[in-house]
């Protein structure tokens, strides 16, 4: 895999973070605070970054 197409994060950013965004969050964002705190955070069905699906999990080595 490329580090040009991963973006790899050490910690899952809060929901609703410009970081989350970022990567793909789609939780609320004015709920959330902006991600600011630490919760409790309403976390939307289907975020591939904060309930990602078996889907949204690309296995290295194979190509979407």
């Amino acid at each position: 895999m490329s580090d040009e197409t991963v973006h790899q994060c050490p910690y899952v950013p809060n929901p609703g973070s410009d970081e989350a965004i970022d990567l793909g969050c789609i939780c609320a964002v004015l709920d959330n605070h902006h991600g600011r705190g630490k919760g409790p955070f309403w976390i939307t069905g289907g975020c591939p970054v904060h309930d990602p699906q078996e889907d949204d999990v690309q296995i290295e080595g194979e190509r979407q």
